[in-house]
């Protein structure tokens, strides 16, 4: 053991790589899996990101949109049949009348960008641990990019609904 400035002795490197295997070990044994730190900074961006998107996309179908980060669509309904003749073969052809049916409140263009965003963050976050050499968890990175994916596809997947059913 060598000598430190104070008079007592320094733990020697054999020592503190001792103990950080044990640690290792413990922590395999237990089956917990550590999130590394650029994983979890990346993660909590992503999953707050998610999360103000998936909020202002939920208020925004349920009749309380958040001003200036969602705008108007409407959805289209067939309201009539018009028939008209062809000019090619002198048949009836009817074409469907669409009219406003509901109009339902969107996340804006900048809410998509954010989502971009956070999805790339989170796609960040994975990438950064894949690349060290003792990997580490990665599931607030996962868990906030598919937060992401689900803001912004649950709004198209109601206006899809919608608009097959109108």
């Amino acid at each position: 053991m060598s000598e430190d400035r104070r008079g007592g002795s320094a733990p020697s490197v054999d020592l503190i790589r001792a103990i950080r295997e044990r640690d290792e070990r413990k922590r395999k044994k237990e089956g917990r899996v550590q999130e590394g730190m650029g994983s979890l900074m990346f993660g909590v961006l992503s999953i707050a990101i998610g999360s103000f998107v998936l909020f202002v996309a939920v208020s925004g179908l349920l009749d309380r949109p958040v001003p200036g980060w969602t705008e108007p669509y409407s959805i289209m309904v067939v309201d009539d049949v018009e028939y008209s003749r062809s000019p090619w073969t002198n048949r009836l052809v009817a074409t469907p009348v669409k009219v406003e049916g509901r109009r339902i409140e969107v996340p804006s263009k900048t809410c998509a960008v954010m989502v971009l965003v956070g999805i790339g963050l989170g796609g960040a976050g994975v990438a950064l641990e894949q690349r060290k050499p003792r990997r580490r968890g990665v599931i607030l990175s996962v868990a906030g990019a598919v937060l992401c994916a689900v803001a912004i596809g649950l709004p198209l997947l109601v206006c899809v609904t919608l608009n097959l059913a109108g």
